[in-house]
C-alpha cells in the first residue's frame, strides 16, 4: 500500500531523536511518501513559512522550540493569514509522544495538534493516522525500491549471534528483513546513530545527575527511552522510563541511574555484535 502523491506534496517530520527520525523516514518513503525533517520547533516553522505541507508530524519534546509552542505559532500564523491576500488552509499536525497518558493528550488537542500517536509506532499505526488525515489517494501497488543482488534470499536473524535478552529479536529481525527487501543500510544506519548518540547522552547524564539537575536527568533519559524502545532495547528504555518518572517527583534515583549504564553496556554489545554479523553477510 502506497499513497499517490506528487514531488511537491509532502510531510513534515519534526523530530529531534536521531534514531526515530530514521525510523519514521524509512516507514514515510515505504508507503510512498515525501519526507522535510525539522529537528526542532524553530527549525520546523522556517521550513513551515516556505512550504506547502499536506501534514505535519510533530514531536512534542524537542530542545530550542518543543512541539507545543511550534504548534502554537503554526496555529496563530493560519489564523492571521485568513486576512491576507494568500490565507494557509489549516494544517493536519499529529502530535508524537512517547507519554501517552490523558492529560498528554488532552494537552495535545487543547494546543492545537489535531490527534496523536504515541511512540514507537509501527508501520500499520502510521498508516492508519495517514489513512485518517491525508486527502490523497491510497494505492495497492508494490514498493519500488533497489535491491542488492541476493539480498532477497535471506529470511531473518536466526544466523545473526547477539544477546537477545537484552535486545528484542521481532524488532531487530523487522528492519533485517526490510532491509533485506529493499536493499537499503537500514539495520546498519539505525544501530550506528543509536550507538553514536547514546554514548553522548550517556555522558550527558553523568553531569547532569553530578550536578543533581532534574530537568536536564528528565530530559536525557526522555531520549534514551525512544531510542532504546525503537532498536528493540526493552529493559534499558523502562529503565530509563523510571528514572523519567522519579524526576517528575523531584528526584534522581542514582541506584536505577547507574543500572541504565550497566544495561546499555549490554546493549551496546548486542548491537555491535548485530552490525558486525550484518556486514558480513
Amino acid at each position: 500500500m502506497q499513497f499517490k502523491t506528487t514531488d511537491n506534496e509532502k510531510i513534515l517530520l519534526v523530530e529531534d531523536n536521531l534514531v526515530n527520525c530514521e525510523v519514521a523516514i524509512d516507514m514515510l518513503e515505504t508507503i510512498g511518501l515525501n519526507i522535510d525533517v525539522a529537528n526542532n520547533g524553530r527549525q520546523a516553522l522556517d521550513l513551515y513559512d516556505m512550504n506547502q505541507y499536506m501534514l505535519i508530524l510533530m514531536d512534542c519534546e524537542m530542545p530550542i522550540m518543543d512541539g507545543y509552542s511550534a504548534t502554537q505559532h503554526i496555529r496563530s500564523r493560519e489564523s492571521k493569514s485568513h486576512d491576507s491576500s494568500n490565507p494557509k488552509t489549516p494544517m493536519p499536525i499529529i502530535a508524537l509522544t512517547a507519554h501517552v497518558m490523558s492529560n498528554t493528550k488532552e494537552k495535545c488537542i487543547a494546543i492545537g495538534m489535531d490527534d496523536f500517536l504515541g511512540k514507537p509506532f509501527s508501520l500499520s499505526e502510521l498508516k492508519s493516522m495517514l489513512i485518517k488525515w491525508l486527502e490523497t489517494e491510497v494505492i495497492n501497488v508494490p514498493i519500488q525500491r533497489h535491491h542488492k543482488a541476493g539480498a532477497a534470499h535471506s529470511t531473518g536473524i536466526d544466523d545473526i549471534n547477539s544477546d537477545w535478552s537484552v535486545l528484542n529479536y521481532d524488532v531487530m529481525n523487522k528492519f533485517y528483513l526490510k532491509q533485506q527487501k529493499d536493499g537499503s543500510n537500514l539495520v546498519s544506519n539505525i544501530i550506528n546513530i543509536y550507538i553514536d548518540q547514546s554514548s553522548g547522552l550517556l555522558a550527558e547524564l553523568t553531569e547532569a545527575a553530578r550536578k543533581k539537575d532534574l530537568e536536564s536527568v528528565r530530559l536525557i533519559t526522555h531520549t534514551l527511552k525512544s531510542s532504546s524502545d525503537n532498536v528493540g532495547a526493552f529493559s534499558l528504555a523502562e529503565l530509563c522510563r523510571n528514572v523519567e518518572k522519579t524526576c517528575f517527583k523531584g528526584s534522581i534515583d542514582e541506584i536505577l541511574v547507574n543500572q541504565i549504564y550497566q544495561n546499555y553496556s549490554e546493549v551496546d554489545k548486542a548491537l555491535k555484535q548485530v552490525l558486525d554479523n550484518v556486514k558480513a553477510y
